[in-house]
């Protein structure tokens, strides 16, 4: 079930009832897709770490900085493969900076033309990059249909223009795609996909 509805990227709680734990035993999985930190509620919370820690999988899905830093130390991030970031601006990194602050305008713009119902394309498009994909991706199986004789076709990975900039890969996680543009603290590729077990 989808319980934002029509309203999915609204500021606003989720009003109707989450899932009830019986309910979530039906499902092999639950994704959380760009939700803001707000969204998720603590009886929420709790409902997801029983369903996890009971063989259930968390998809989550978040695609910018902004809203990737709101679950820094959150509960929320224990269940996940990677530490947030919760001020990437101040770290130092002036690509960072400069990155962030170009998607956050891109957005920004993106919400003013719908608003004001300007005509569509009067926004630069910032640049799509192809994402990398490493060893333990390429055994994944995920990106089984970009494989030709048993290497991976590049024109047929995906590209993106924004991404969430979180810290580092926790022990036990494996990273499965990475941002070939920008490096961590220790000089290795962002993260983009990751997967780890829980429980």
């Amino acid at each position: 079930p989808d319980f934002l509805g029509s309203r999915t990227g609204v500021a606003s709680k989720i009003t109707e009832s989450f899932v009830r734990p019986d309910e979530l035993d039906g499902y092999d999985a639950v994704i959380f897709m760009n939700l803001r930190r707000h969204q998720i509620l603590p009886e929420m919370e709790t409902e997801i770490e029983n369903y996890i820690e009971n063989g259930g999988a968390l998809l989550f899905v978040v695609a910018n900085t902004e809203t990737a830093s709101e679950y820094a130390n959150s509960p929320i991030e224990k269940f996940l493969p990677a530490i947030f970031e919760k001020d990437i601006a101040d770290n130092g990194d002036p690509e960072a900076r400069q990155f962030i602050e170009r998607m956050a305008r891109y957005r920004e713009g993106l919400m003013m033309e719908k608003a004001a119902r300007r005509k569509p394309g009067v926004l630069e498009l910032p640049s799509l990059t192809r994402f990398e994909v490493t060893d333990n991706g390429l055994h994944s199986g995920i990106f089984d249909y970009a494989l030709d004789n048993g290497e991976l076709n590049e024109e047929a990975i995906p590209a993106f223009e924004d991404f969430a900039f979180v810290n580092s890969l926790k022990p036990g996680g494996e990273a499965l795609v990475t941002n070939p543009l920008f490096k961590d603290a220790e000089g290795n590729p962002r993260l983009l996909l990751a997967v780890q077990r829980f429980g």
